[in-house]
């Protein structure tokens, strides 16, 4: 980008716009537009990122403040002993040996 102000600032000094010049400056131009084009494309895709991180985040808050959806929450993170597995309890493992 330095050089296309350099090579600008000439051109206005001199006032010639050779065919190279002019060559120059479009090629430039040109690189510039898709270098921003692809510029706002990551930052669309960042900031759908970042809403749909915040929308998630917004929804299980949301799902905490209602006693319903507290009590789901919690439910999901308690331990059920009941599905625990029949050979760490003491007592079918006893029974399975014959052990009384």
């Amino acid at each position: 980008m330095v050089a296309y102000f350099i090579a600008l600032q000439q051109i206005r000094n001199e006032r010639i716009l050779s065919y190279q010049a002019s060559v120059f400056i479009m090629v430039l131009n040109i690189v510039d537009f898709f270098v921003k084009t692809i510029s706002i494309i990551l930052l669309m895709i960042a900031i759908k990122k970042l809403r749909a991180q915040e929308l998630q985040n917004t929804s299980l808050s949301q799902a905490m403040k209602t006693k319903e959806g507290y009590k789901g929450v919690v439910k999901s993170f308690k331990h059920d002993p009941d599905k625990e597995d029949s050979m760490t309890d003491s007592s079918s493992l006893e029974k399975t040996l014959g052990i009384n």
